[in-house]
């Protein structure tokens, strides 16, 4: 070690904390919202997409929006169809419906089945 320089250094001050760079949100992504889905896995995605919504600079906006929209449209699909695979909800419903979602919608915890939308 250099001399004056700490192995582990402690933390920075909340106010002078660094926002988390894009490889965090790629990796809650790809971990949790990726081929294989579980409504746990996607919850936890949705959690650190929030934490970095909260910390984040404008250069991370775009990509939380999207990532937000990505997931919570994971979770109003309980069905298995196509690449998106819910393991707990392996099996496709007999009828495929569409959905539509706002980022507002996402906001206001307003979250749409594609089933009850289909019905509405």
């Amino acid at each position: 070690l250099a001399m004056g320089h700490a192995a582990n250094p402690p933390p920075a001050p909340r106010g002078l904390a660094l926002p988390a760079p894009p490889h965090v949100l790629r990796a809650a992504m790809s971990r949790h919202v990726g081929l294989e889905r579980s409504a746990d896995g996607l919850a936890q995605a949705l959690e650190m997409i929030e934490r970095l919504e909260r910390d984040a600079g404008a250069d991370l906006l775009n990509m939380l929006a999207a990532a937000r929209l990505v997931t919570i449209g994971a979770l109003a699909r309980e069905e298995s169809r196509g690449a998106h695979w819910r393991s707990d909800f392996p099996q496709p419903e007999k009828q495929g419906a569409r959905s539509f979602m706002t980022l507002a919608d996402t906001r206001a915890g307003e979250t749409i089945s594609p089933r009850k939308r289909a019905q509405s």
